[in-house]
């Protein structure tokens, strides 16, 4: 319930306020008061920062340790293995360097293996020297030697074997065989082991195998031939290889 004596208290107030004159309110001068100052705009505190990509990390290198492998017992069936295989590679290593010599073999490279020069020693005071076969040969001039041959109606022994080693210098097998062979055939002669040393090369060179093959025999098994020991058996294998060449 409203009370009528507070509201007429009420109704006084408000109209003796309304009556009274309100003055405005107003700013504090600026001058002459020190307490007010506008305040100044709030400064940006905010600061832009690049964005910097984090330095790459370097990996550390990973250490390297050697272990040997754990020794495992060797089975029967994988001993035979390595035993097969071990054989299979030495009969093929084997089989490849014979093919290889067999390859390189030739008269020709047996031969250069096998030669001597003949020497002569040349007597330049002797007149009887001169223009003779061992002259001829012992300056290189086989042709003449070769001539002077057949100029000649009779050949010492020496002679003869001059004759039948210029004609191997001049590549004319056949004639030196010619000369050589019966000189090697005579056991009277003392020039029989020689010409049966150059007369089996001579039979090498001309490619008659079977021929050189017999001479060589029986140079080796004749152990006070003068050549030996220039002759091996292993060359006569050799010369038997070149059969099937």
């Amino acid at each position: 319930m409203v009370d009528p004596k507070k509201e007429y208290e009420l109704l006084m107030r408000y109209l003796q306020g309304g009556a009274q004159k309100r003055e405005p309110a107003s700013m504090p001068d600026p001058v002459d008061t020190d307490e007010w100052k506008p305040s100044a705009p709030a400064a940006n505190t905010t600061q832009s920062f690049e964005t910097i990509a984090p330095a790459p990390q370097r990996s550390t290198p990973k250490k390297f340790s050697f272990h040997w492998p754990k020794w495992q017992p060797i089975t029967f069936k994988k001993g035979m293995r390595i035993a097969v295989g071990a054989l299979s590679i030495l009969l093929l290593s084997l089989l490849v360097w014979k093919g290889y010599t067999f390859y390189q073999l030739s008269p020709d490279t047996i031969f250069n293996q096998l030669y001597v020069p003949f020497s002569v020693t040349p007597v330049n005071n002797d007149a009887a020297f001169k223009n003779t076969i061992a002259q001829y040969y012992a300056s290189g001039n086989y042709i003449a030697a070769t001539l002077q041959a057949k100029k000649q109606k009779q050949l010492s022994d020496s002679e003869k074997l001059l004759t039948g080693l210029s004609y191997m210098q001049r590549e004319d097998y056949p004639k030196a065989i010619k000369w050589l062979e019966p000189l090697s055939n005579n056991f009277k002669s003392a020039c029989r082991q020689q010409a049966e040393f150059y007369v089996a090369l001579t039979y090498l060179k001309n490619e008659d195998y079977d021929h050189c093959i017999e001479r060589m025999e029986h140079i080796v098994y004749t152990p006070t031939h003068l050549y030996h020991d220039r002759i091996s058996k292993g060359i006569i294998s050799d010369i038997k290889m070149l059969k099937w060449k």
